[in-house]
């Protein structure tokens, strides 16, 4: 309820998650027919001819250029996909990948580095002292995310320095396991060499990871 401002910013976003003009009640079904025709249209004709160079993104562009936005159709089917190098993290002698920058996955290593330096299974999946520690470590790390996370083409990002054991080491004796901090007032580690005002917290993606015993992986944003 709180977002429906944001929602209603837009006549597109207010059709869609205000059905009627209202907020949806708990359990009522919220259908996207037009998500699913988008969906299908991608599925049919592939990424390149149903998206980057097709109808939805066309669709997508004419719509936020209606609110401002510079994007345009050309810089959709400019756009190709990038190969690159994972970084690497551990967590307990166990090998952890992610995406290098313009992705956050720095983020979730770095968060692995702070908490490996508990004894996280002395506390018991689910107790107060393991929720609070992981909230701790995740204020942060996303501290140094909002100080450090860009486009890697225009900044050079000090990855390996924001990853390294001993800045965990250093950076995990902030956690208090007595009080929490505001995550607004949580410094960045490493400080930005130019001045720049940091953006106040708000909500932002919603992300989930599901795997089966066949080795199956589904990774969503």
């Amino acid at each position: 309820v709180q977002d429906v401002p944001v929602l209603t910013r837009f006549p597109a976003t207010a059709a869609i998650f205000l059905p009627g003009g209202s907020v949806p009640a708990e359990g009522q079904r919220l259908a996207q027919p037009a998500l699913a025709r988008s969906l299908r249209e991608i599925a049919q004709k592939g990424a390149r001819a149903g998206f980057y160079e097709g109808g939805v993104g066309a669709r997508l562009c004419e719509d936020i250029a209606a609110q401002g936005s510079p994007l345009r159709d050309d810089d959709l089917a400019a756009f190709t996909a990038q190969w690159v190098e994972p970084i690497r993290g551990s967590y307990r002698g166990h090998e952890a990948l992610q995406l290098p920058p313009n992705t956050q996955g720095f983020t979730a290593l770095q968060i692995l580095q702070l908490i490996e330096g508990f004894d996280v299974a002395a506390w018991g999946d689910g107790s107060a002292d393991y929720y609070h520690h992981m909230a701790e470590a995740v204020k942060l790390a996303f501290a140094d995310r909002e100080e450090w996370l860009t486009d890697p083409d225009f900044v050079d990002i000090p990855v390996q320095r924001l990853i390294a054991s001993d800045y965990a080491d250093a950076r995990r004796r902030l956690i208090d396991p007595q009080r929490a901090q505001d995550i607004a007032q949580v410094p960045a580690g490493i400080a930005y060499p130019d001045a720049h005002e940091r953006r106040a917290p708000d909500g932002d993606t919603c992300y989930f990871c599901v795997a089966d015993r066949d080795g199956m992986v589904v990774s969503l944003i």
